[in-house]
């Protein structure tokens, strides 16, 4: 699949680089056009309606609030807590008959598994 990173931040594109070793060779671009993306694997800082077109996402996301109003070398970054994070991006079709319901049911059930374990599904808690 053919890769590429999204950032203007050299910190980003070092990070991505090292924690995504099959994106060491990737051309980076500072910003994109949705032709850019679509049906890539994407790291790095993309809005969600260029996210949702991509074949995969990675972003670096914190554990707390984000550093911001400098320029930040990897090694404050890692310091700061951040770390890369995969994002499926799903657009919800309201307009034609979409079920929103139960794409966060879908969504909330996998992120328990993924966070927790899983325990029954969300209505289990609910029910405790």
């Amino acid at each position: 699949m053919e890769r590429l990173i999204v950032s203007r931040h050299q910190a980003t594109i070092d990070m991505i680089r090292e924690w995504l070793p099959e994106f060491a060779d990737a051309p980076v671009l500072a910003s994109a056009s949705p032709d850019d993306v679509r049906g890539k694997a994407v790291a790095g800082n993309l809005p969600l309606d260029l996210a949702v077109l991509a074949a995969e996402y990675h972003t670096i996301v914190f554990d707390s609030i984000p550093p911001r109003g400098a320029e930040w070398t990897a090694a404050e970054l890692r310091a700061a807590g951040a770390r890369m994070q995969e994002y499926l991006v799903l657009p919800v079709y309201r307009n034609i008959g979409g079920r929103p319901e139960l794409l966060r049911a879908m969504a909330a059930a996998l992120y328990e598994v993924q966070h927790e374990g899983y325990s029954g599904g969300m209505n289990a808690a609910r029910s405790a």
